[in-house]
């Protein structure tokens, strides 16, 4: 599976998680109601707490009976079976938010990883392509940690420990990065730097 396709992948999964993640935030928004309503005694005929009576006697399915409701008083009601159901889902809330952030991360990791060039100025209006240069002039240019430079430092160790050149570019255009007619070729030699 090439880098595209499991940047698709990542990306259904995150949206199949956003949309649990979704869920799960609603069910905790109606066991909060559905518990203040009980144990304050709501009239279930009243419109917004039958409505959420109903939702929550959904919500509720798999932990119904798990423990007894504790009569508190009139028609008050302490479920402690709602309050484990907020347990349960707060911590599927958790996890599911921590999923979202490492699948995002992974995304974010995708997008690093495949650059069609070494680039001045990203992101911004003056942002241009370097397609050719001599390591001392790459060390001049001066890349942030967390951008190219790794790659640059690494390409730029290559050409000079060997003499020959290195390309920095897309995966997909690697016929193009040896013939240079793509990415950025990175060579001791101001004239093979051009070739």
């Amino acid at each position: 599976m090439n880098g595209t396709a499991r940047a698709g992948v990542v990306r259904a999964a995150r949206l199949l998680i956003y949309l649990v993640y979704a869920f799960v935030l609603v069910a905790l928004t109606i066991l909060a109601f559905g518990f203040f309503l009980l144990l304050f005694g709501a009239n279930p005929e009243a419109p917004f707490a039958e409505w959420v009576y109903r939702s929550l006697a959904r919500v509720m399915a798999p932990f119904r009976g798990l423990f007894e409701p504790v009569p508190v008083n009139g028609d008050s009601v302490l479920d402690t079976s709602v309050l484990f159901a907020m347990i349960v889902y707060g911590f599927a809330g958790v996890l599911l938010s921590t999923l979202i952030d490492w699948l995002t991360q992974r995304l974010a990791m995708f997008r690093r990883r495949d650059v069609d060039a070494v680039y001045t100025g990203w992101g911004t209006s003056e942002q241009q392509a370097i397609r050719s240069a001599t390591p001392e002039e790459l060390a001049s240019t001066g890349f942030a940690a967390g951008s190219m430079a790794p790659k640059v430092r690494a390409a730029c160790w290559f050409a000079e420990s060997t003499g020959g050149f290195a390309a920095i570019g897309s995966i997909h255009d690697t016929q193009a990065l040896l013939r240079g007619e793509a990415g950025t070729r990175v060579a001791l030699d101001a004239a093979a730097v051009g070739s």
